[in-house]
């Protein structure tokens, strides 16, 4: 904005130095260049749990892509996005701020704007911006309730897979066990550090594989009817950036994932 002189003193472009006296009225012009992202815009069927000014927050059905990438151009969240900012008459910049697996299920947040976009990130950084997700494994878990602090690195000769390995990122994630039996165990699970398949990774290093994840547990003898990872975002805390309430969003399991827990007797 300061480059652009998109900073305005009493209707007038100022620098950012300029001395400011009582009763001065400041604008900050924010976007107005809209600049082209190649995402193209598609009218998608979201679930949109919450939206304001400032943010979309989506439930990600499993098995959609967050972004486009070289084999997918369409039918990612962001198309949607691009194609909803347009509708309220937002350029077509798309801002997430998370992430999550092709077929991991929950909440995404996406920005309407980059100073939305980087408050929030600020917040992920200092540890303000909470991540909880409900993820059903193999087995009985032990123990009960545990921090796992070990770092995480890209698997040699693989593009996607990961591992825990010394050499690699610091990752730490928090569980709680909701509940269990000698099949399985449903877990709240949060995350500190967000590494690329972090809960995956850590659960099945601690002998604790997430049910109907064929990547990180391809041996698995049963997966009781699930057909992708069991793993749902089903909650996200932050302070928001411009009403600076403290907030909570909320996305409910998906249809697969409560089948799966009456099939498996675990109650929540």
């Amino acid at each position: 904005m300061k480059h652009d002189h998109r900073i305005h003193v009493n209707g007038a472009a100022e620098r950012t130095n300029f001395i400011l006296s009582e009763g001065d009225l400041v604008e900050l012009y924010v976007d107005i260049d809209k600049p082209k992202t190649g995402i193209t815009p598609e009218n998608l069927e979201l679930d949109i749990i919450f939206e304001d000014d400032s943010i979309f927050a989506v439930n990600k059905r499993p098995g959609m892509i967050v972004h486009p990438v070289a084999k997918h151009q369409s039918g990612t969240m962001a198309n949607g996005i691009a194609h909803l900012l347009i509708e309220r008459g937002f350029p077509a910049v798309v801002r997430p701020l998370s992430r999550l697996d092709r077929d991991t299920s929950g909440i995404l947040i996406f920005a309407k704007n980059s100073y939305i976009q980087e408050a929030l990130i600020r917040q992920m950084k200092n540890e303000g911006f909470g991540k909880h997700y409900f993820a059903v494994v193999h087995g009985n878990m032990e123990p009960l309730k545990a921090t796992i602090d070990v770092p995480i690195a890209r698997k040699l000769g693989s593009i996607m897979h990961r591992e825990v390995n010394d050499s690699g990122q610091n990752a730490r994630t928090h569980y709680n066990t909701v509940a269990c039996n000698q099949k399985a165990s449903l877990l709240d699970v949060s995350i500190e550090t967000g590494r690329t398949h972090q809960i995956r990774v850590h659960l099945t290093h601690c002998g604790f594989p997430i049910i109907g994840d064929d990547l990180y547990d391809p041996l698995a003898l049963d997966n009781f009817g699930m057909k992708r990872q069991a793993l749902h975002s089903y909650s996200l805390s932050f302070i928001h950036p411009y009403t600076k309430k403290a907030m909570e969003l909320v996305a409910p399991l998906p249809n697969d994932m409560l089948s799966l827990l009456t099939a498996l007797n675990l109650k929540s």
